[in-house]
């Protein structure tokens, strides 16, 4: 089974690089450009590794980190 990864960046290069590596690996990887889009991923699947980096659109990595935090505390429906 290939570990779900979502990589949220601002930087569209720095997404393509995660993205092109992580999928080279077997990695099924997902991404977003801002904060409000990564956590409404966050919140519709399940993620084994996510990277985010701090400062975003629309709120920032520590926003963020929380919402994986509590989502891995609430069953998925």
């Amino acid at each position: 089974m290939m570990p779900k990864i979502l990589v949220i960046d601002d930087d569209a290069g720095i997404r393509a690089t995660f993205e092109s590596v992580l999928s080279s690996l077997g990695c099924d990887v997902a991404s977003s450009s801002d904060g409000e889009a990564a956590l409404t991923a966050i919140k519709q699947e399940a993620y084994e590794v996510v990277f985010v980096d701090y400062q975003l659109p629309r709120a920032n990595g520590l926003e963020i980190l929380s919402e994986v935090k509590a989502s891995t505390r609430r069953p998925r429906s």
